[in-house]
């Protein structure tokens, strides 16, 4: 039985659409409410109407801005709200860097789907 997360919200920031269509195929069924941004400064303005998610999943090469230092950013409006590194640029040294910026989770892409969906799941329990 799939579980049920009304009232949550996950932004998912990524100028991919098929990674988009990805994660919300993924996480269909769980009510869980999706917020899809393209870039950073769309997400900034939702930020700055008070509209905090409960998760973050954030690509980290975004076209005219850095994922890492939007990370950083966010963090330092809301240190509360769990983000997740999600890229396709894994290189050595990324999982740090990622870290280090204040993400709480690091996934290149492709991804395990299965232990995705279970990030996501606990990070939305929590």
């Amino acid at each position: 039985m799939d579980e049920n997360f009304s009232g949550k919200q996950v932004f998912v920031v990524d100028d991919d659409l098929p990674s988009y269509q990805l994660i919300e195929e993924l996480l269909t069924g769980k009510k869980i409410s999706l917020k899809h941004f393209t870039n950073g400064k769309d997400l900034l303005a939702e930020f700055s109407r008070g509209n905090n998610p409960d998760l973050i999943i954030m690509d980290i090469q975004l076209p005219g801005a850095d994922g890492l230092e939007l990370t950083r950013r966010i963090k330092s409006m809301d240190d509360s709200i769990p983000i997740i590194a999600y890229t396709s640029y894994a290189m050595a040294g990324d999982r740090a860097r990622c870290m280090e910026s204040g993400c709480d989770e690091y996934v290149s892409k492709p991804v395990d789907l299965d232990r995705f969906v279970d990030m996501i799941i606990r990070y939305l329990k929590n």
